[in-house]
């Protein structure tokens, strides 16, 4: 067996070891992973952000659009119930505005 292990390893000895990791190639090395681990870290929150934001908007024009939607609705009723001449006295009171809204 030690023949074996002897050719497989040849002439091997402790004083032939692997060398170290050289400081400054090891810490340039770290030094660009940090680097861009945090390059990345920023761009995903700039992504993120960037959605977020986006849907923020399209939510407050939707409620925008609804809020449009419903003064538009409730002007065609008030027009549509002021035009009347039946039933008109519940709908404005004594100085002449629609007593659910307020508007003349």
């Amino acid at each position: 067996m030690d023949e074996v292990s002897g050719s497989v390893m040849g002439n091997w000895t402790n004083n032939n070891a692997l060398p170290r990791f050289k400081d400054k190639e090891f810490r340039l090395a770290l030094l660009v992973s940090f680097i861009s681990f945090f390059i990345i870290l920023i761009m995903s929150f700039i992504l993120i952000t960037s959605c977020l934001v986006k849907h923020i908007r399209h939510v407050e024009q939707r409620k925008m659009k609804r809020k449009q939607e419903m003064m538009l609705i409730h002007n065609n009723l008030h027009n549509l119930y002021s035009n009347n001449n039946y039933n008109n006295n519940n709908q404005t009171n004594k100085d002449g505005q629609c007593s659910s809204c307020g508007s003349t």
